[in-house]
């Protein structure tokens, strides 16, 4: 599903302070571990996985087709059937946002698959040239800015607690989101 292309340094740093911050107290403080679910995992030069190695959480890859650090291979992007209602702790994403022609789905997705509680971090590009995803030709389809982000989590009723906007190449922006009850 992704490009060729190697994952942004900026992307692993963002995502790094992410689980510093916020998934490693919850994991060292939880009895059982924490399910992570990363959306669009599959990243043959890099991945977020090595970010949760030696932590309390079961962390499950999952894109559209098999591929490198792929552990579950999603029907469909939008709907995400093979995931439970309530049934993951944390849900983390990097480029891969702006392949799915309907985000607004993947967030109502989200916050339907979070705990109450959960946490959902997304880095996304702001700009950049288009680049498709993999050999299907998977669209490119969006570029978001920080209020399209508070958009997209209001309308699926998640609330924003951290939102970064990085002046690099792609213009990362950030978001940390968690469902409330």
């Amino acid at each position: 599903m992704r490009s060729s292309q190697p994952m942004h340094a900026n992307s692993y740093l963002r995502m790094k302070r992410f689980v510093d911050h916020y998934v490693t107290p919850r994991a060292s403080g939880s009895t059982g571990p924490l399910q992570v679910l990363d959306f669009g995992s599959s990243e043959p030069n890099g991945n977020y996985r090595p970010l949760f190695a030696g932590m309390n959480v079961r962390y499950t890859g999952t894109d559209l087709a098999p591929g490198p650090n792929v552990d579950l291979v999603l029907k469909d992007v939008h709907e995400w059937g093979e995931i439970g209602d309530s049934a993951v702790d944390v849900i983390v994403s990097g480029q891969f946002l702006e392949h799915c022609q309907f985000p607004w789905n993947v967030m109502s997705e989200v916050a339907r698959t979070l705990k109450t509680g959960g946490l959902a971090c997304f880095v996304v590009p702001s700009r950049g040239p288009i680049h498709r995803a993999g050999e299907e030709t998977v669209a490119d389809a969006f570029r978001f800015l920080p209020d399209g982000m508070l958009a997209l989590a209001e309308w699926a009723r998640l609330t924003v607690i951290e939102l970064h906007w990085d002046a690099n190449e792609w213009g990362d922006v950030t978001v940390v989101m968690r469902k409330d009850p």
